[in-house]
């Protein structure tokens, strides 16, 4: 192998581990953000969500003979945060799995593209609260680009496609303001004095925005590797 040769090979290697780091580190966002909202959506909308349940079989069983109180918000949010990083090393692992299967590449290139853009809107109108015309038709169009950058089929450049995910996420973040009942203290419990603070609810529309921002980085690797691929044939 000459020397050319040597720096190509050294060259691809770096390239290819560079778009393993970011699948990866695109596929743990995504599962942060998936997972705060499950367990966000069912703790607004659930009768007895899935936290206050787990909490109160752990107090039965830890003390039998005391009756964990509806007040115990502490242990519930904590409980919250042990469900969402469970969640997220459940869906971590599924991809992990799933990741050289075909099936798994339609999920990666259009399933988590649609959540990550449309995840937030959608927990606000599944979780009840109302949604004017105009907000349901931006979701709608939203998605629709999502699916055309998925294929590379979007005529937008990388600029205005930055400025419109960021009014996008702005737009939802202003109409959720009022509405999640999680922040970061989902996340980490130590925020947990943080927790009547509205502001740390921009962790849900953060995540989104980061989740999508790095999707699209993702297919742009992609599309890449696949012209590369087609230039080698």
């Amino acid at each position: 192998m000459n020397t050319q040769e040597r720096e190509d090979s050294t060259m691809n290697t770096g390239v290819s581990r560079a778009g393993c780091y970011l699948r990866w580190g695109y596929e743990l966002l995504f599962s942060i953000y998936l997972a705060a909202l499950v367990v966000s959506v069912n703790r607004m909308v659930a009768t007895y969500s899935l936290a206050l349940r787990l909490r109160s079989l752990y107090v039965s069983y830890r003390f039998p003979h005391v009756s964990m109180g509806i007040d115990d918000y502490r242990g519930i949010r904590v409980t919250s945060f042990l469900l969402v990083w469970l969640l997220v090393i459940l869906f971590f692992i599924t991809f992990r799995l799933l990741a050289d299967g075909a099936f798994a590449k339609v999920v990666l290139r259009v399933f988590t593209g649609v959540v990550a853009i449309a995840g937030l809107p959608v927990a606000h109108i599944y979780s009840g609260h109302p949604t004017m015309f105009f907000l349901k038709a931006e979701l709608i169009l939203s998605v629709g680009c999502i699916i055309l950058y998925a294929y590379r089929k979007w005529p937008v450049s990388d600029l205005v496609s930055l400025l419109l995910l960021v009014l996008h996420f702005g737009v939802w973040t202003w109409v959720i303001w009022d509405s999640f009942s999680l922040g970061l203290d989902a996340l980490w419990p130590a925020w947990d004095s943080w927790y009547i603070s509205k502001e740390t609810r921009l962790a849900y529309a953060l995540l989104g925005f980061a989740s999508t921002f790095f999707w699209a980085a993702y297919i742009r690797q992609l599309s890449r590797n696949s012209a590369k691929e087609t230039a080698a044939a």
